[in-house]
């Protein structure tokens, strides 16, 4: 049953992912989210919502290069997490080759990178590929984005 957020009593606690709390897999699917965000403002938006498309690209490559630094799967590093996100099979595999996909299309299909120190230097691309290319998946799911980056690497 669905019940609107405001109507809800439970305690809904806030956890953060920092350098002391590593998280990669809620890192690259924050990236991930941030990017497409960016490339949807643009292709709908054009020109009018840059400084939005902007924000919305420094924060992705930002929590990108968080990602992709010092690899820890956040149930292992963040008690509190555990009971709301864990990702079993895939560790943080696939939300880095997910996040990768996007990232690649920021740097090539927009000049929203350029600028930046991320303009050039992460291979996102090679990434991604290199992440999923012996993973086998059938159904793209909440903690499975295989499919959905060899859907986007096709």
């Amino acid at each position: 049953m669905c019940i609107r957020d405001r109507s809800r009593n439970e305690a809904r606690p806030v956890s953060t992912i920092s350098p002391s709390c590593p998280g990669t897999e809620l890192a690259a699917d924050s990236a991930s989210a941030l990017a497409s965000i960016a490339l949807v403002l643009k292709l709908f938006e054009g020109s009018s919502s840059t400084s939005l498309q902007k924000k919305c690209v420094l924060a992705a490559a930002q929590i990108y290069a968080f990602a992709n630094g010092p690899k820890k799967q956040t149930v292992n590093q963040c008690v509190p997490v555990t009971n709301f996100y864990e990702s079993y099979k895939s560790v943080f595999v696939d939300e880095l080759a997910f996040a990768g996909t996007w990232m690649h299309d920021l740097q090539t299909n927009t000049n929203l990178l350029s600028g930046t120190s991320y303009a050039t230097s992460p291979n996102y691309l090679n990434n991604a590929k290199a992440a999923v290319v012996n993973t086998y998946s059938y159904a793209m799911g909440w903690d499975n984005k295989v499919v959905g980056a060899k859907i986007r690497l096709y």
